[in-house]
């Protein structure tokens, strides 16, 4: 839940506010989020004036000092901090790290229901059932479906992921459409230098320079492309980047394997053309002039 935050002594913002998360002794360790100062929990602790904070909450509030034994007012209430943990996203994988306090719970601190975390090296949907059959034979209360945290990971990023496939079409198609334009263009050139090539091998050119000679006006379109197209990939992945997840618009191993992908396409686009120029026989293309 949302809550308003404040330092213990210090001067209310009411614009400065943070997660509260309400959770047992031993939440951290089941969820794997780690203790960077102080310690967690202890269970004679259930209800105290104690909490852990998170990394950004120490931080914002207690930079360049230790926040251990420190107080911080959450709502009115007076918490002394014993911990602090390493910073979790809840909303979205995307969000920015906000500052969270974690307040020890009671048994009569959450009427309106429960969370239980449960850490297992067993199969999770086949312990999920044990797990509810047990919840239910302590109070008769009902228990909604179980989700491990693999699921909401994928859910979380389900805009990401329908982003990325629309992408990926859109990058296959205009690879195609290049790919056939550059092959169109070089087939042309080369009928256009029939004569030309035959000239040259009847004056004593190899097949091979000839083949170089073809392959090289694609290198040079693939480089021009590539100079006048860098620029502009960045330009405009800025404009998709809030969609994507962990993908910066300067992102080179992606630029670097792009401008190879249209590179690789290219040359396989024009290996006919060249193929087909080297082997033309002088006499024949000497005939057609």
């Amino acid at each position: 839940m949302d809550v308003s935050l404040s330092v213990e002594g210090g001067a209310r913002d009411p614009g400065v506010s943070g997660y509260a998360n309400t959770v047992s002794d031993g939440f951290f360790s089941t969820m794997g989020t780690p203790m960077l100062l102080g310690r967690d929990f202890a269970p004679r602790e259930a209800g105290a004036d104690v909490a852990v904070v998170n990394d950004a909450l120490a931080r914002r509030y207690f930079p360049g000092a230790s926040p251990i034994g420190q107080r911080i007012v959450m709502n009115d209430r007076s918490l002394e901090i014993v911990g602090v943990c390493a910073n979790a996203k809840y909303l979205s994988l995307r969000e920015p790290d906000r500052p969270t306090v974690y307040v020890n719970a009671t048994p009569a601190s959450e009427p309106a229901g429960l969370t239980l975390s449960v850490r297992t090296i067993a199969d999770a949907a086949g312990l999920a059932q044990a797990v509810r059959q047990e919840v239910q034979s302590i109070a008769s209360v009902p228990v909604s479906a179980p989700r491990t945290l693999s699921i909401q990971f994928e859910r979380s990023l389900v805009t990401e992921r329908l982003v990325g496939r629309v992408l990926v079409a859109f990058a296959v198609l205009a690879l195609l459409l290049a790919a056939t334009g550059l092959y169109g263009v070089l087939g042309h050139q080369v009928e256009r230098r029939v004569p030309e090539i035959g000239l040259r091998l009847a004056l004593g050119s190899t097949r091979g320079a000839v083949l170089r000679s073809v392959l090289r006006e694609a290198w040079i379109a693939v480089a021009a492309g590539s100079i006048a197209g860098l620029p502009l990939a960045v330009l405009l992945s800025s404009t998709v980047e809030r969609f994507l997840y962990r993908v910066t618009a300067w992102d080179a191993p992606v630029l670097v394997g792009a401008v190879a992908c249209v590179a690789l396409v290219a040359m396989t686009a024009a290996a006919v053309p060249a193929w087909r120029a080297s082997r033309i026989e002088p006499l024949e293309a000497l005939r057609q002039e």
